[in-house]
């Protein structure tokens, strides 16, 4: 019955974002007696949470909106694919402009 229903709470966990990611981290962790089924699936969302928010539509200008400026006036370029994702957020690797120097923009 876990093995079947793991996957399912765990992409409905995904779909849902946010709350719901962080809940899947912490009953991971948890001292709760929570089935190693759903705790194996869980313990995915520590490290490997799929990034979710459209580039253009979204990061960019949410970027732009909190940096005060253009992207393109700060960064020589942005990789549109997350490096990294969590409950919250995303990365994307960067450079600036000038400098020529890899970030990562949180």
């Amino acid at each position: 019955l876990h093995e079947k229903n793991a996957p399912k709470i765990f992409q409905i966990m995904l779909d849902l974002g946010g709350l719901y990611i962080k809940l899947g981290q912490v009953l991971s962790v948890t001292a709760l007696p929570i089935p190693e089924e759903y705790r194996e699936r869980f313990r995915i969302l520590q490290s490997n949470v799929p990034g979710h928010e459209d580039f253009d539509s979204v990061i960019l200008p949410t970027l732009e909106k909190e940096l005060k400026s253009p992207v393109r006036d700060i960064f020589e370029s942005i990789e549109e694919t997350p490096c990294g994702a969590a409950s919250i957020g995303q990365a994307h690797r960067a450079v600036l402009k000038g400098t020529k120097e890899p970030v990562v923009i949180k």
